[in-house]
């Protein structure tokens, strides 16, 4: 098995993996997936948003390129308008350097798009995003309507402070939920309404503080009850206050160890290996994905196929190698932030172009080498040496090196998944920035003075500056969510989006998977007295962790 160039572990190269390579074009990797998957991820600033100003109409923007940065940005209508030509930024490609140093000349020159976002409404605070209408610091989230404070979340209505959510409406604080109306403060949920504090609950309605439960109503951290029983214990609790609240997430705290966790998160697979998956058939390794085949290391895939080493490959993506960000593409290799195209490689922020190569900001383009038009003749005539001098410098088939990066290390979802200190990030010639997060000391209310119930709150709260209990960076209030708090008696948060975002993430499992055993027999739960269930399966529940798992056939027929 070959070392991994970077951090020396060894891993392995199957011959579906190998079929793929040769299918592409490219060499076997030369880091594991784990190190390939950080590369990648370095080049994506998700949830940090600065003010510019766009260089061509120069009007205020917001944007995921800081000031500081030494890029010319572009607002939406700007950058997809005839105002200005890319092509006009091409360059000779020089055979006496590195095609990753001319690149990396390129992207600073050709202006930038303000920020990974298409066909959004009255939502410019996100990223990562696609037709959004309403919303605001939503990220990574596509077909929602006055969504706030989320990540990861699908076709969400009215939806604030999730993760990884689909299909919910009306709801709070929920991780991995799906359709779901008016949840809060939840785990793992599908197909319920009216649902508190609880965990893997399926078809449950008015259920508080419950676990593994099924097509149940009225139930109280899993005693069952009467409808009037239990809406006179929920009319005795003040869910508006700080405290109460904080008291009740100890409680489903305290009420994990009694969980039984499936192996892996998702429904309506085959043959597939990973987590948090849906219809999804032949996929290795891949996270968070729904309705992908025959796919590798792919993280947040959707409708996707025969593609590896993805991040963001959506609408339709196939014969992708280490795109990211992207969508419908076709035999397109090392790809940032491309919007239809094919036969492509190395390129950023593209729009429906084909046959070019090393190019930055191109738009219904085809046959040009560094934003450089060549002829359909001259195009293919000069490509294959580019690529085999880029063999001999052993670039080709690498992703851009992180030193190239637009962001600094900091700033990028890599830091999220793949924390490395400061001084390590520049001793590899990584950037950092030291200024992320807003001001410190500026508040106007401090924490203590903040209402503890949001009955108490009034109307010129969103006129303080409030500082995280965490952090202690500066955040505001905006009046959506005050309507939001008051309309579902849900009290103030007391720290910024960020460390509410890094605190849901806890509750995520990680990218990885680790060989374990079911722990149904241990765990005295079979019915089936004296059996002792021996399968194995990969999760990504790691084993030091205290959750009991178990394998699909015993949480069939326990559980579910």
């Amino acid at each position: 098995m070959p070392s991994c160039k970077q951090c020396s572990a060894t891993f392995a190269i199957t011959d579906a993996d190998q079929k793929f390579y040769t299918a592409m074009g490219v060499p076997e990797p030369t880091h594991c997936p784990d190190c390939r998957a950080q590369r990648r991820i370095a080049f994506r600033n998700e949830r940090n948003l600065y003010p510019a100003t766009c260089g061509l109409c120069k009007k205020s923007i917001v944007s995921i390129f800081s000031p500081d940065k030494p890029y010319t940005v572009y607002c939406y209508d700007c950058w997809y308008s005839d105002k200005w030509n890319p092509l006009q930024y091409g360059r000779e490609f020089d055979f006496s350097r590195p095609f990753f140093e001319q690149f990396a000349e390129l992207q600073k020159a050709v202006p930038q798009l303000y920020a990974f976002a298409v066909n959004n409404q009255n939502s410019i605070y996100t990223n990562g995003s696609q037709g959004n209408k309403d919303c605001y610091l939503l990220f990574v989230s596509d077909h929602n309507e006055n969504t706030h404070y989320s990540y990861s979340v699908y076709d969400c209505k009215d939806v604030f402070d999730s993760i990884n959510c689909k299909k919910c409406q009306m709801s709070y604080e929920l991780s991995g939920c799906s359709d779901c109306y008016q949840c809060f403060y939840s785990i793992d949920c599908h197909n319920c309404n009216d649902v508190y504090f609880s965990v893997d609950l399926s078809g449950c309605s008015n259920c508080f503080g419950c676990w593994n439960l099924r097509k149940k109503e009225y139930c109280w951290f899993n005693e069952q009850l009467t409808r009037e029983e239990y809406e006179k214990r929920l009319a005795e609790i003040d869910l508006g206050s700080h405290v109460k609240v904080q008291e009740f997430l100890d409680k489903r705290r305290d009420i994990l160890p009694k969980v039984v966790y499936r192996y892996y998160h998702g429904i309506n697979n085959q043959g597939s290996l990973g987590d948090y998956l849906q219809q999804t058939k032949n996929a290795k390794m891949c996270f968070e994905s729904n309705n992908i085949e025959d796919c590798a290391y792919v993280t947040h895939g959707n409708h996707a196929k025969n593609c590896y080493d993805g991040y963001v490959v959506v609408d339709n993506c196939e014969l992708a190698y280490e795109a990211i960000g992207s969508m419908t593409l076709y035999n397109v290799r090392s790809a940032i932030a491309f919007y239809g195209g094919s036969d492509a490689s190395y390129c950023a922020f593209m729009k429906s172009c084909e046959n070019v190569f090393g190019c930055v900001g191109l738009r219904q383009a085809k046959y040009c080498i560094l934003n450089k038009q060549y002829t359909k003749e001259e195009y293919e005539a000069l490509l294959p040496r580019i690529v085999q001098h880029m063999k001999q410098g052993g670039e080709w088939g690498e992703f851009f090196p992180v030193a190239i990066s637009p962001f600094a290390y900091n700033e990028t979802a890599a830091f999220e998944y793949y924390p490395v200190e400061k001084e390590e990030v520049l001793r590899r010639g990584w950037k950092w920035k030291d200024d992320i997060g807003g001001t410190v000391g500026k508040e106007t209310l401090s924490a203590a003075d903040m209402p503890e119930n949001i009955r108490d709150a009034s109307d010129d709260v969103v006129r303080e500056v409030l500082a995280c209990a965490s952090c202690q960076r500066n955040f505001k209030i905006t009046k959506q969510e005050l309507d939001f708090y008051r309309l579902h008696t849900l009290p103030l948060p007391r720290k910024c989006f960020n460390c509410r975002h890094l605190d849901r993430l806890t509750m995520r499992n990680p990218r990885q998977l680790w060989q374990r055993s079911c722990m149904c027999a241990v765990a005295g739960h079979t019915e089936h007295a004296g059996a002792v269930c021996t399968r194995q399966f990969a999760t990504s529940y790691g084993p030091e962790r205290p959750e009991t798992v178990w394998c699909e056939e015993c949480y069939r027929r326990e559980i579910a």
